[in-house]
């Protein structure tokens, strides 16, 4: 019994020893997270556009909102972010690293725009986009890692994305003909046709071969997430 519990002691003092430098590196971590301030850079481009055109979304990351409005204009606002030190030398660099990320909005046609992102980096960076367009509009999304959103839009809308969750919300009014598919998660849709799973890791959702002649059209790819296609409450 005495050399049971002396091995039992030792086993402790062992994990002690062990497990300590952990704990002094976590509790450093949270330190340092408290010894961080947030950097941020706000931007926001309006532009006028016809409703009807054709927007083409390239090379984003991050989180991605685009909503249908009334207005015959395009509305770009990004948000950049990291986490710096908070002295002066260490958020004047973040604030210089920031300027490296580069959102630009440019009429490519009269009827086509486009939006194209330059991301240098990505550790500890946070980015969003909210991108307002004219309902009528037929948009071409192709995305790295985030989450990406469609709402109110009257028009064709394809997504291809990499890593993250796609969810569109269209008018319940309207007719879509949708094509979802993910390599590895879930998808949904709620204008009719058929879900499917027929990998242990992937899904899809279609109308097979009821498509209508007169909808519009919902396709929507992903790596690695779900997919949700709603009809507006």
């Amino acid at each position: 019994m005495v050399r049971m519990r002396i091995a039992s002691a030792s086993w402790i003092v062992l994990l002690v020893i062990v497990l300590a430098p952990c704990a002094v590196q976590a509790t450093k971590s949270l330190l340092g997270d408290k010894e961080k301030k947030k950097v941020e850079q706000r931007s926001v481009e309006k532009l006028d556009f016809p409703a009807g055109g054709k927007i083409y979304i390239n090379k984003s990351f991050g989180e991605v909102r685009v909503e249908g409005w009334d207005q015959a204009a395009v509305e770009l606002t990004v948000t950049k972010a990291i986490k710096a030190s908070d002295t002066p030398e260490k958020q004047a660099e973040a604030a210089a690293k920031l300027k490296r990320v580069r959102v630009t909005i440019v009429k490519d046609q009269s009827d086509s725009l486009v939006i194209h992102s330059e991301v240098p980096f990505r550790s500890n960076l946070e980015l969003k986009y909210e991108i307002k367009v004219p309902r009528q509009s037929t948009l071409f999304i192709k995305h790295d890692i985030g989450d990406v959103e469609v709402s109110n839009i009257v028009g064709d809308v394809n997504v291809n994305a990499r890593i993250g969750d796609v969810r569109v919300r269209l008018p319940a009014s309207e007719e879509f003909n949708v094509d979802a598919r993910a390599k590895i998660g879930d998808v949904s849709s709620e204008f009719g046709g058929k879900n499917s799973r027929q990998w242990l890791i992937g899904a899809k959702a279609n109308q097979a071969t009821d498509y209508k002649a007169t909808a519009h059209w919902v396709i929507a790819r992903i790596g690695i997430g779900d997919i949700q296609v709603e009809k507006m409450k």
